[in-house]
């Protein structure tokens, strides 16, 4: 079993579209996974904008999130998967929206992340690489993410956290909790009128300091030839979640928790991280979305957000039983608990929740019968 996870974390320093939480957010999780749940720092993909010892911009070329680096890292995830492996994806920046040119539906959408250089225009070569024309911004469209995604073995566990607006059909899943009524639903392809119906006061009428993780709906489209459209939903023998921080109509924000500037946070990840430490980083998924649910509307009370309307989405693959499956795959037993936590190569596949067990054991046997090792 190998925890391999992709972070990435913008700011968009010196621009117009300048956040102040994105990169703390992914110091947030890459020090939870490398702490608290045995990732090494050689299996984890690090983007971030901004250096946060002079607060400028990074002088790293090689962390910057561009959209070639957000792709070719997500490739990395998940391209030499395996069965038992833990993959970890997250995103906390921009989410914006494009009108999706091969739907018959004139609401139909492109969701999509805003890399660090999505201002500026796609090159030829880049278009051709898409077989498409080049398009004024380089953004992360859902259906590249999803097709990359969909390269994780279906036997490896995938956990996603998305702290932006327009990320709720990242990932190609069919059920979703939704803590806006606490019930499950199916979930829907974007919409985008309901953009439209955000209210600035979920940022601009609060007494603590926030700022909207979303750009405008783009009123123009990128035609995707067939091969670069997303492969479907996952089936029954995948296991795949997601967290993302607000539905459409809602509006995902990062706020100031406190007076240095590593308080600026996403809301979503500041929940995520807060709640598994507080149901000790061993949980079922239900669990976890019920205590970030309850923590986001503590927050909400507070007299200084008091018009914050985000509500956790949790989705998730079919066939999957959120109240049964642990939080990235954790064991039930405390000795499995101990190997897995430990940054130890080559831990065994075996400590994983019952479900991942009992299919891991069936593609053992159906790879013994096709005489595969």
């Amino acid at each position: 079993m190998v925890k391999k996870a992709v972070i990435v974390g913008c700011d968009y320093p010196g621009t117009v579209s300048e956040l102040k939480g994105g990169v703390n957010d992914a110091y947030a999780l890459a020090e939870l996974l490398t702490r608290q749940l045995g990732f090494r720092r050689d299996h984890i993909c690090f983007l971030v904008d901004r250096d946060r010892a002079t607060t400028g911009p990074e002088r790293n070329v090689e962390r910057l999130p561009t959209r070639a680096s957000i792709l070719r890292a997500l490739e990395w995830l998940t391209s030499r998967s395996e069965p038992g492996d833990v993959l970890f994806f997250s995103f906390a920046g921009l989410g914006t929206q494009t009108t999706a040119a091969n739907s018959i539906d004139e609401d139909a959408m492109h969701e999509a992340f805003c890399p660090t250089d999505f201002a500026h225009e796609e090159s030829k070569q880049e278009a051709q690489q898409l077989g498409t024309t080049p398009f004024p911004y380089r953004l992360v469209h859902d259906c590249e993410v999803q097709t990359l995604l969909h390269r994780a073995h279906p036997m490896a566990h995938l956990l996603c956290v998305l702290d932006c607006n327009h990320s709720g059909t990242m990932v190609p899943v069919p059920h979703k909790f939704d803590g806006t009524t606490h019930r499950q639903v199916r979930v829907r392809p974007p919409r985008g009128f309901l953009a439209r119906t955000r209210d600035e006061k979920a940022w601009k009428g609060n007494d603590t300091p926030a700022r909207p993780r979303f750009l405008p709906a783009l009123s123009m489209a990128k035609k995707f030839p067939a091969a670069a459209r997303g492969l479907g939903p996952w089936g029954k023998q995948g296991f795949a979640y997601s967290f993302s921080a607000a539905r459409d109509d809602q509006t995902a924000v990062e706020v100031a928790l406190g007076s240095r500037a590593v308080d600026h946070r996403g809301l979503l990840t500041h929940v995520f991280c807060s709640s598994l430490a507080s149901l000790r980083y061993n949980c079922s998924y239900e669990q976890l979305f019920e205590r970030m649910s309850e923590q986001l509307e503590k927050l909400r009370q507070d007299p200084g957000l008091r018009f914050s309307n985000q509500h956790v989405q949790f989705a998730f693959a079919e066939g999957l039983t959120p109240a049964c499956e642990k939080v990235f795959g954790m064991p039930s037993c405390p000795q499995d608990q101990e190997l897995f936590v430990s940054a130890e190569a080559g831990a065994p596949a075996v400590t994983k929740s019952a479900l991942v067990n009992a299919e891991l054991l069936k593609y053992v046997e159906r790879s013994k019968e096709r005489g595969v090792s």
